[in-house]
């Protein structure tokens, strides 16, 4: 099978590594062939050692190449690479993709194209780097009833708070460290306001239940709230605060997705994974629980999932085909969940703020499980709450109640809470 790629960066470096180097990998790496790679500047020095006759910077010529059967697209963004991608379906080319942002906004597109012309579209790259989720949830899980699953699936934040947690660091220390280690891109927001896990989880869903899902209608709050005081609180408590994509699908084919810090108890499995790593927790019937872990991005992990998505289409087409088969069809998305919750409040000094307020939630019956409060350095009293399960919005209407209250000067964050 004769390959072309488009991009030589980073992830197009490391396939390109692996193409050039099958000894002791899988005996199907024989049948591929790297004969073209598309670049915008071939005067470039580059890490890996390629023959000057295989670049070009005409992209095009790369998804029309007659010769060529497979693309795998690793340039990243929506354009060209959505155009490319298309026109070379459009030329009967299968097509492996890393790129997480294109399959979430025109994954409907791509797939619809791909069934008509006959090709296979293969993406594990695009959600946890190197663990291998799609190709679970599509073959070795293919025989379950999926209910859940909740995810560490942005190395950058989980790193942020891996330091806030175990250093001491503040959000914007940690932030600065990531950035100069490379584990945060420049501009940073797509990471630690959700929108990277949003697109990942959009793409799991899709996966997992058949659905489409608009990335938009997906309830988001990033990580840029959280503070010392709630590392501290939460470890008082025996819990770890996580940035987790979450998907659950209710018995009327209703599905609730969150991506949004939690309050993860420390017996839960996902507590442990720290760093840049990510994690995937799933839930069916009738495997039970599950959950698959690895290093989340970077040349060689995502270079793995991609290589191995090659070797899928060479090896077996039919299997790749099975998420085109039938469209997905757009899901009905709840915004209403239920849980038990974290707050933490800031109030005037008051012997009775505490009370107080646990009456102002017992109004809505939101009911406290624990209560903890002490002074702060400016002498505020700071009140943390655990709240018994309750619905989101039940919760939200009885929070705007509270901040109606003279005597309360902030309601600091607001997360919910995951039990083993």
């Amino acid at each position: 099978m004769k390959i072309g790629m488009l991009g030589l960066g980073t992830v197009g470096g490391g396939v390109a590594k692996i193409l050039a180097s099958p000894s002791g990998r899988s005996p199907l790496l024989s049948k591929v062939e790297l004969v073209r790679v598309g670049v915008r500047d071939i005067t470039k020095t580059r890490k890996v050692d390629l023959s000057p006759e295989i670049l070009t910077s005409e992209l095009e010529k790369i998804v029309t190449d007659p010769e060529i059967d497979l693309v795998v697209e690793v340039m990243g963004g929506l354009e060209p690479a959505r155009t490319l991608i298309l026109k070379a379906i459009e030329h009967g080319k299968h097509i492996v993709t890393a790129n997480k942002s294109l399959i979430a906004a025109y994954g409907s597109e791509i797939f619809a194209l791909a069934r008509d012309r006959g090709v296979c579209i293969a993406f594990e790259a695009a959600v946890g780097g190197g663990i291998p989720i799609i190709q679970s949830l599509q073959q070795s899980l293919g025989a379950n009833k999926l209910k859940a699953i909740t995810g560490i699936v942005n190395g950058t934040t989980n790193y942020i708070l891996s330091q806030m947690t175990e250093g001491g660091a503040t959000f914007d220390d940690a932030l600065q460290e990531a950035m100069q280690k490379g584990f945060a891109e420049a501009n940073p927001t797509a990471d630690i306001e959700g929108i990277d896990a949003s697109e990942k989880l959009a793409i799991l869903t899709l996966v997992a239940f058949g659905l489409e899902v608009d990335c938009k209608t997906i309830f988001r709050k990033g990580i840029s709230s959280i503070s010392q005081r709630d590392i501290a609180y939460a470890k008082a408590m025996n819990y770890t605060i996580k940035l987790l994509a979450n998907v659950n699908l209710d018995e009327d084919g209703s599905l609730r997705l969150n991506v949004q810090p939690h309050l993860v108890e420390n017996a839960h499995p996902l507590a442990a994974i720290n760093g840049v790593f990510n994690a995937i927790f799933l839930e069916g019937e009738p495997v039970g629980q599950l959950m698959l872990y690895g290093q989340g991005a970077g040349e060689g992990a995502t270079a793995s999932a991609v290589v191995s998505d090659i070797l899928n289409i060479v090896g077996s087409s039919a299997a790749w085909q099975v998420i085109h088969k039938n469209l997905p069809a757009r899901a009905s998305v709840s915004q209403e969940s239920k849980s038990h919750f974290y707050l933490r409040l800031l109030t005037d000094k008051s012997a009775t703020a505490a009370g107080a307020i646990a009456w102002s939630l017992g109004d809505f019956n939101v009911a406290p499980m624990s209560v903890q409060q002490q002074i702060t350095k400016d002498g505020a009293l700071e009140i943390a709450i655990i709240t018994e399960s309750v619905f989101r919005s039940t919760l939200d209407n009885a929070i705007s109640s509270i901040r109606g209250l003279p005597y309360v000067k902030e309601v600091a964050n607001v997360m919910p809470i995951l039990k083993i």
